[in-house]
């Protein structure tokens, strides 16, 4: 479900522009900035056009870090920062993405949706 929600996710992005200089420019983040009903099983991604390295991404709930796993994907070019716990249903997440060559972090927030129920067979 998560590689469906995420490749589904990766389709739509949210271009960012260029706030970093280096080896990769940073082009988009998932979910996009100010989504709202986001589900909270997402994953955060990150994606820039060559790969890059000192990638930090942060997540805020209520101003207290969540816990989660940073991991690279493909070849250093996408990051993705997986959830200890699903998000919390409802809530405004903050989220910092850095990386060694940037200018300034990423900064923006989105909202998630409630749990949706899973069909019965």
């Amino acid at each position: 479900m998560r590689a469906l929600a995420l490749a589904t996710l990766l389709l739509i992005g949210c271009p960012t522009g260029d706030p970093g200089e280096g080896p990769g420019t940073f082009v988009l983040h998932i979910p996009a900035a100010g989504a709202e009903g986001v589900p909270p099983s997402t994953d955060i991604t990150a994606e820039w056009t060559a790969p890059v390295e000192g990638v930090a991404i942060t997540v805020l709930q209520d101003g207290a870090a969540l816990s989660g796993q940073l991991n690279q994907v493909q070849e250093g070019d996408v990051w993705a920062w997986v959830p200890d716990d699903e998000f919390a249903e409802e809530a405004l997440h903050s989220v910092v993405i850095d990386w060694a060559t940037a200018a300034e972090p990423v900064s923006f927030s989105f909202t998630t949706g409630a749990v949706l129920p899973t069909p019965e067979d």
